[in-house]
């Protein structure tokens, strides 16, 4: 039986354990042709490693964890390696039939399998996690996306998404956040999250990316998936209080909405609450970002902005109380509004149903509806949340899912 040995390439985007094999005397016997990736590699799969002498599976697991690799049925000695997306090698070895192979993951994402052999053959692998197994993970980072106003710090103070991409970091996911202009229409908001999503890209550690967007976000997540994407990076958009179907609120503050039987007072008051919520120092900041955000717009906007097929898309909409409505508060959790949205809530009551105090919860579904959260727009993301609605805990349970959905 011929002996294997490794002879290493140079001169290659990134390093490759296929490249080329040798007798025991180091003579080159031959050149492997490159093989195409094949199916995803989730705890055991039946391959058939054909002329290429070898298979490529991408995988997933979580940086810091351990996984072991085997293969079953080899007929033939290979050599088993573990690679990054970029083709840099953490970990080889000479591989027979039973044996186990172990790397220690260096971050979470994906990566590849690769196992060449001397022949073509028909072979079982198996991954099995051995150390570190409760850590976090999806194949695909997140990415998080802010809202209107917002900023990756809110205020200047506390993070927008207020403690959550360091307690998923904590669990060991891969998360990316950035900042955009805070009062800015859409299109031009997701110009500058592509830019960020470039620089996230650019290490060569994934290839995909989970979007996750708040409010504004989401709009700004559908519409770079639809036309800034043409290398298909996003594989799943998931959009929380985001306005699908745009807002009353955004119509009444941009003086839209006429003769509708709202009096002048809750017009004023909601204007008013708006402008305190989201700190601004002026109406008319506010008027002119959220013209964008009214009912017919977001009509004209979604027709300008497709699903993608190979996209998945879900969404959350919220769902608050008025602090004396004891029939809502009952079947809410005792979710009670956030006092600077108080009047817009009310306002979205009358003209639109239950609602976050900003988003009603019909215009927030877009996609796989998951429902509607016991929390209003600010408890979403952690801001200004005094009752009982658990904001890292419903972020740790997406992330959950994501992995469980393969993403």
């Amino acid at each position: 039986m011929r002996a294997l040995a490794l002879v290493l390439l140079t001169g290659c985007s990134g390093s490759s354990l296929s490249s080329r094999l040798t007798d025991a005397d180091g003579d080159a016997v031959g050149q492997i042709p490159e093989c195409q990736e094949s199916a995803f590699l989730a705890d055991t799969l039946d391959v058939y490693a054909g002329a290429c002498h070898g298979t490529v599976h991408a995988f997933a697991g979580a940086g810091g964890s351990t996984l072991a690799f085997s293969t079953e049925g080899l007929a033939t000695p290979g050599i088993i390696s573990v690679e990054t997306l970029s083709g840099d090698v953490l970990g080889w070895d000479l591989t027979a039939d039973g044996t186990s192979f172990e790397v220690e993951l260096p971050w979470s994402g994906e990566f590849f399998l690769r196992v060449d052999v001397d022949e073509p053959t028909e072979l079982t692998l198996s991954r099995e996690c051995v150390a570190g197994c409760e850590r976090g993970y999806t194949r695909y980072p997140i990415f998080l996306l802010h809202g209107m106003a917002g900023t990756d710090t809110f205020v200047g103070a506390v993070d927008y998404f207020n403690g959550v991409k360091d307690t998923l970091e904590a669990d060991g996911y891969t998360i990316g956040v950035g900042a955009v202009d805070p009062f800015q229409i859409t299109p031009g908001r997701a110009v500058q999250w592509a830019s960020h999503l470039d620089a996230f890209f650019a290490d060569g550690r994934h290839r995909k990316v989970n979007l996750v967007g708040h409010s504004q976000g989401g709009m700004d997540a559908r519409y770079l998936t639809a036309h800034l994407d043409p290398d298909q990076r996003v594989a799943s958009v998931l959009t929380i209080g985001t306005p699908h179907r745009g807002t009353a609120v955004a119509a009444v503050g941009a003086g839209l909405l006429q003769h509708s039987g709202i009096t002048e007072a809750m017009v004023e008051a909601a204007i008013g609450g708006l402008a305190s919520f989201y700190d601004v120092e002026s109406d008319e900041a506010i008027v002119e970002q959220i013209q964008g955000l009214a009912p017919d717009a977001m009509e004209e906007f979604n027709t300008l902005v497709p699903d993608r097929a190979d996209v998945y898309y879900a969404s959350w909409g919220g769902k608050s109380c008025q602090l004396l409505d004891f029939f809502c508060l009952w079947q809410n959790d005792g979710e009670v509004i956030t006092a600077p949205l108080a009047a817009t809530h009310l306002l979205l009551k009358v003209l639109e149903g239950d609602n976050d105090g900003l988003v009603s919860v019909e215009s927030a579904r877009w996609g796989v509806d998951y429902g509607a959260l016991p929390a209003d727009h600010a408890d979403q993301i952690g801001l200004l949340n005094v009752f009982d609605f658990d904001h890292l805990a419903f972020y740790e349970e997406e992330a959950a899912w994501l992995r469980e959905l393969g993403l």
